[in-house]
């Protein structure tokens, strides 16, 4: 029996086609015409979205003006959440971050001419991702232990740098405190006690005799002829040892009168019979070398100040002792008092011209037991050399021979004033309570102050950690040769860079407003630099660096001192905005005028034009 089945209604963009058919039809039918019809559908859902686009408005890209507009616009909005939002000093970091990204890319535009839009672009999803994290997280900021008093505090301790330096040469030593307590007993025992234990780890092998190119071979020759005769019928070291004392207590005088010279040399001490504690030991020494018995020299400290004595071996004992001619010419009994005694008014600071050798490496004694110097590149020494002498101090020659430079945990003082030399790099013990180190730089132990960069340090780029307040010589500590950047870590208070130039920061109450100051500019920077207006200028800015070509001091800018522009072998152009308002005849030392063009601001002051044009003649506006 056949049976009618119903319509099945086909849909297209032109027709409706009815289609009537047997139910009786074989599958193989049904399924083709299912297919059919899904195929259509789809088809004209395609054509339907096509005719659509066609009819819809073009989606056109952004002018490179619009995408520099809305750059600009987030710029000011950013800005704007800055000063308002992140004003306390808690936000610093948050500050940074936003503000580094805005400050460079300044830079770059300055630097770049063509900045497409493609710069724009990633920029604004640079600013735009750091923003959206910013405003998440900065109302979660906990308090700061920074105060705008120590903030101050530390500006005006910068300002006073110079002043300070110069009272206290040694200041960046970083000399443990202990070593500065001159009057304490038991400080004054425990160095004492140091000495006699180095030198008699030393032994009389390791002590020379007397050296200076002021002593000649004839002073030599008389001191030992007078010697001699004078311990004539001494049987003992000790007998010889005290007649020689004796006589250089009862025969020379102190030179209290400082109008007098005194004496210094052994041989001119002898003759002339009037020193200080200088001339007394190194007569002392001179002596008792030229009748083989074997002393060395001690600089040390007494109640009244910088003071010289010896350390003489004793052979029936086989020790040294503590003697000093000085003292003794009004109290004999300094001749070999206890050692307890003798720490009541001296304390031994270093022994000269003595060195402790074991395994390829020599200490020396120098406020403490030192690293002399490694024969061999050892990376890490010993921390003791016996169980009473803590290796304490590194001294100035360890630089010379190790590329790594190993800083023990019971190191308080390093020599540093002459240099890195060979060094690369600084590691220094977990455990040490003084210093530290981070990506190979060398500071305090809280990270508060840079004491020194290696000059062969082998990055290209730095970053000054955020809690750094203090770099301890300023530009002589980044002295790195093949240095091209200085970055700053989001969140210091006291320093920032812009362009790899390191800047110190601080609020000039005067015009009540940030400024900065340049700290240093890395020798391998440039060729050009762009010099922001809120910059001070100091003498020696520019100073012996051949890697700048171009100088653009932007507007703003209102000071050029003496000396600002000093040995720049390679400088071809300067650009002076119109806000200078005093320019020094001397800004220039040792600059090439020939090659040397300056451009200055149409509007720049003709006061001011008249100054350059005495120093430079090749003048451009």
């Amino acid at each position: 029996m056949k049976k009618k089945l119903g319509f099945i209604l086909l849909f297209s963009s032109s027709i409706i086609t009815t289609i009537s058919c047997n139910y009786s039809r074989n599958s193989k039918e049904l399924k083709d015409n299912i297919e059919l019809y899904n195929q259509e559908k789809n088809d004209n859902k395609i054509n339907e979205k096509n005719i659509e686009k066609l009819h819809s408005p073009l989606v056109k890209p952004k002018t490179f003006k619009q995408i520099k507009n809305e750059y600009y616009e987030l710029q000011s909005t950013v800005q704007d959440f800055i000063n308002n939002k992140l004003n306390q000093l808690k936000y610093k970091t948050y500050k940074d971050q936003l503000t580094n990204i805005i400050d460079d890319f300044w830079y770059y535009k300055k630097l770049n001419q063509n900045v497409t839009s493609e710069h724009y672009l990633e920029v604004i999803q640079n600013i735009s991702k750091a923003f959206d994290e910013v405003k998440s997280k900065y109302q979660n900021t906990p308090e700061t232990t920074i105060t705008n008093e120590q903030l101050e505090k530390d500006n005006e301790a910068f300002s006073n740098y110079g002043i300070k330096n110069k009272k206290d040469k040694n200041n960046d030593s970083d000399i443990n405190s202990s070593v500065k307590t001159i009057n304490s007993f038991e400080n004054n025992l425990r160095t004492n006690k140091e000495t006699l234990e180095f030198m008699n780890l030393v032994g009389i092998s390791g002590v020379n005799e007397f050296s200076d190119r002021d002593y000649t071979f004839e002073n030599k020759t008389q001191i030992k002829t007078f010697s001699k005769e004078l311990i004539k019928g001494k049987q003992t070291d000790q007998e010889k040892t005290y007649a020689i004392y004796d006589w250089i207590i009862k025969n020379v005088k102190y030179a209290f009168d400082t109008r007098i010279q005194p004496a210094i040399e052994p041989f001119d001490v002898l003759t002339r019979k009037i020193a200080v504690c200088g001339g007394y030991s190194n007569l002392y020494k001179a002596m008792l070398d030229s009748v083989g018995i074997k002393n060395t020299i001690v600089i040390g400290f007494s109640k009244f100040g910088d003071h010289q004595w010896n350390l003489v071996y004793d052979s029936e004992k086989k020790t040294f002792f503590h003697s000093d001619p000085t003292w003794g010419a009004n109290n004999p009994n300094y001749y070999n008092k206890t050692i307890e005694e003798f720490a009541k008014d001296h304390r031994a600071f270093q022994i000269i011209d003595v060195k402790y050798n074991l395994n390829n490496v020599s200490y020396e004694y120098n406020l403490g037991v030192s690293l002399f110097k490694n024969n061999e590149n050892i990376q890490q020494i010993k921390e003791q050399i016996s169980n009473n002498l803590n290796v304490v101090s590194i001294s100035k020659e360890a630089f010379k021979t190790n590329e790594i430079l190993y800083v023990g945990k019971h190191i308080e003082r390093i020599e540093y004033e002459s240099g890195t030399h060979n060094v690369k790099e600084f590691i220094v013990d977990p455990s040490n309570k003084y210093f530290a180190s981070k990506d190979g730089i060398l500071y305090n132990k809280d990270l508060t102050k840079l004491i020194l960069a290696p000059e062969l340090y082998e990055k290209s780029t730095i970053t000054i950690p955020k809690t750094v307040k203090e770099i301890a010589d300023n530009k002589s500590s980044l002295a790195i040769k093949n240095l091209k950047e200085i970055k700053v870590e989001p969140g210091n208070y006291w320093f920032s860079s812009l362009g790899g130039i390191l800047y110190r920061n601080y609020f000039d109450k005067m015009v009540n407003k940030e400024l900065r100051k340049i700290i240093t500019i890395p020798s391998k920077i440039g060729p050009t630099l762009y010099i922001p207006n809120d910059v001070i200028l100091d003498s020696h800015n520019f100073s012996f660096n051949d890697s700048i070509e171009n100088i653009h001091l932007q507007e703003g800018i209102k000071i050029i001192p003496e000396f600002t522009f000093n040995n720049l072998k390679n400088l071809k152009l300067i650009e002076i905005p119109a806000s200078v308002e005093s320019f020094s005849s001397d800004a220039f030392v040792n600059i090439d005028h020939d090659k040397l063009k300056i451009k200055v601001a149409n509007n720049i002051s003709p006061f001011i034009l008249d100054i350059i044009k005495k120093v430079n003649k090749n003048i451009e506006k």
